[in-house]
C-alpha cells in the first residue's frame, strides 16, 4: 500500500495494481497488459522514492512508476447493439422479421407472445485494451436496477417476459472504468395473444354488455310474457267465475222447468223498470204503462190426474213456449208457481192491454202440445189483466203488488165466468186510491158493482174435451 497524490492510494494485490480515489471511491486496475512485471505483488514489497516514484515488487520483478505520469483514458466509448436473437438464433431483417432495420439502427423490436426467449448482444467501441471494457444493462419494466454484464460475453437473454411495452438500455465503460453518458437503447413491444389483445377485450366487454342487455331483455320479456299469461289466466278465470256467477244468477232468476223467469226475478228487476215508467208518465214522454197479464191454465189438476205429472210438465213447457212466441221482445214472462204465469208488458200503452191478453189466450188455445207417442193435447187459459199505473192521475198511489192482486181478482172472475176468457180490470174515471183498495174477492165484487172498477171481458168458451174442476 502506497500513497500517490493527495486523493489517491496505490494498492498491490494478487490480481494487479489498483489505484483508489478516496473522495469518490473510484478505482482503476492495472495488470501485466499495462506493463507491470505481473499481476501478483509481494506483501510489504513497496517503497516510495524521493522523487515520488513508487516501487512495487513481485515474483516477476520490480515495477516502478511516477503516479503523476499515469493518466486516465478520457475517451468515453460508444455502445452499440450488435445482434438480436430469438431462441439463440440471430434475427435477420425481412418481411416477417420482428426487426424493421438492423438492430444497431432499429427503433423498436416487435415480438409475438410465442417468442418466449430473446437475446441482445452489444459492444463498446474502445480499442485501447478492449478486454477491459465493462457493461451494464437494464430492461425497463423487468430489471429494477442496472445489471452488470460479463465483459467477456456481452450478451443478455430474457425468457418468459409477459406481453407489454419495454425499453432495453445498455451502457459501457473504457479500460479505466469511465462510463459513457451515451447509452444504446431500443423499444421492445411484445404483442399479447388475441384473447388478451385490447380489441378482443373491448369486443369481450361489448359482447358481455350485449349479452347482459339481451339477458335482461329476455328476462324482462319472459317476465312480461309470464305476467301476460298470468293476466290472461286471471282474466280467463275471472271470466269463468263471472260466467259461473252469471249462470248461477241466471239460474236463481229462472224457472228450471219452463225456462221462464221466476218470482225472484220479478221482485229484483221490476222496481227499476217501474220507476223509469213513472218518470216517463210524469214527464209525458212516450209509452210508460206496464201490463200485468195473469194467466192460469184451465183444468190443470184434471190433466195431472188423467195423464200424470210428466204430461203436466209437458203442458207447462208448451204454454211457456207459446208465451215466449206471443209476447214482444221487451216483455218478460214469469212462472209464478204451479200452473200460474204472469206476462209483464213493459213501456206500452194501456189501450193495448185487452188485445194483448186476448192474443195470448187465443195462441194458447190454438196450440197443440205434444205429450209423447205422437199424441197432442189442447188447453185453455183464464186471464186477468190490470195496468200500472192503475190510476193515471195518481201514478204512484197503487203499487205493482196491488195491481197484480187486482189482476188476480180479474182472473178469478174469468174462471167463475166459465174459463177460457179474459177479464181486464181498470179504474173508473175519478176513482181514488182508497176506493180501489181491497184485498178480498168480496171487496172486488163490491167495487165492480159500485162502478169504481170497470171490467172488460171476452165471451167465455168452455172446452168440452176436459172435465171441470
Amino acid at each position: 500500500l502506497a500513497g500517490g497524490a493527495d486523493d489517491e492510494l496505490w494498492v498491490g494485490t494478487g490480481e494487479g495494481l489498483a489505484r483508489y480515489r478516496i473522495s469518490d471511491g473510484g478505482a482503476a486496475w492495472f495488470d501485466a497488459a499495462d506493463g507491470l512485471q505481473g499481476d501478483l505483488f509481494t506483501v510489504g514489497a513497496t517503497e516510495t522514492g524521493a522523487s515520488g516514484r513508487l516501487y512495487f515488487g513481485g515474483p516477476g520483478g520490480l515495477t516502478w512508476f511516477d503516479p503523476a505520469e499515469v493518466a486516465e483514458n478520457p475517451t468515453v466509448p460508444n455502445v452499440r447493439l450488435t445482434e438480436f436473437l430469438l431462441l439463440n438464433r440471430p434475427v435477420q431483417v425481412s418481411g416477417d422479421s420482428p426487426l424493421s432495420a438492423d438492430i444497431g439502427w432499429a427503433d423498436e423490436v416487435v415480438l409475438d407472445h410465442t417468442d418466449y426467449s430473446f437475446s441482445f448482444e452489444f459492444a463498446a467501441l474502445n480499442l485501447r485494451q478492449p478486454e477491459k471494457n465493462a457493461y451494464r444493462y437494464m430492461l425497463e419494466g423487468i430489471d429494477p436496477d442496472w445489471v452488470t454484464a460479463d465483459p467477456r460475453f456481452p450478451r443478455v437473454t430474457y425468457t418468459g417476459v409477459q406481453p407489454g411495452s419495454y425499453v432495453f438500455r445498455v451502457q459501457g465503460s473504457n479500460d479505466d472504468g469511465v462510463w459513457s453518458a451515451q447509452e444504446a437503447s431500443i423499444a421492445l413491444r411484445i404483442l399479447p395473444p388475441w384473447w388478451e389483445a385490447g380489441w378482443f377485450r373491448s369486443l369481450a366487454v361489448l359482447a358481455i354488455l350485449l349479452l347482459t342487455i339481451a339477458a335482461f331483455r329476455w328476462r324482462t320479456a319472459s317476465l312480461e310474457a309470464r305476467n301476460q299469461l298470468l293476466a290472461r289466466q286471471v282474466a280467463e278465470r275471472t271470466a269463468e267465475l263471472e260466467e259461473s256467477n252469471r249462470r248461477l244468477e241466471e239460474a236463481s232468476l229462472t224457472d228450471p222447468l219452463t225456462g221462464l223467469r221466476n218470482r225472484r226475478f220479478l221482485v229484483q228487476y221490476l222496481d227499476g223498470d217501474l220507476k223509469q215508467g213513472l218518470r216517463k208518465a210524469r214527464s209525458g214522454t212516450g209509452d210508460s204503462d206496464f201490463l200485468f197479464i195473469l194467466i192460469d191454465i184451465d183444468h190443470f189438476k184434471s190433466i195431472n190426474d188423467a195423464y200424470g205429472h210428466d204430461v203436466g210438465d209437458l203442458v207447462l213447457r208448451g204454454v211457456a213456449e207459446t208465451l215466449r212466441a206471443a209476447g214482444r221482445a221487451s216483455d218478460f214472462a214469469v212462472r209464478l208457481g204451479g200452473e200460474e204465469f204472469l206476462v209483464v208488458g213493459r213501456f206500452t200503452d194501456r189501450g193495448r192491454a185487452f188485445a194483448a191478453a186476448e192474443r195470448i189466450r187465443m195462441a194458447i188455445s190454438g196450440a197443440k202440445i205434444g205429450i209423447g207417442d205422437g199424441r197432442t193435447i189442447g188447453v185453455t187459459v183464464s186471464i186477468g189483466v190490470a195496468c200500472f199505473p192503475f190510476l193515471p192521475a195518481a201514478p204512484g198511489a197503487v203499487d205493482w203488488e196491488q195491481v197484480v192482486a187486482l189482476a188476480d181478482h180479474a182472473l178469478l172472475w174469468a174462471k167463475r165466468g166459465g174459463r177460457d176468457g179474459t177479464v181486464c180490470v181498470s179504474a173508473a174515471e175519478g176513482a181514488t186510491p182508497t176506493e180501489v183498495a181491497g184485498s178480498s174477492a168480496e171487496d172486488f165484487r163490491t167495487r165492480v158493482e159500485e162502478g169504481v172498477l170497470v171490467l172488460r171481458m171476452s165471451q167465455p168458451r168452455r172446452p168440452a174435451e176436459l172435465p171441470g174442476d
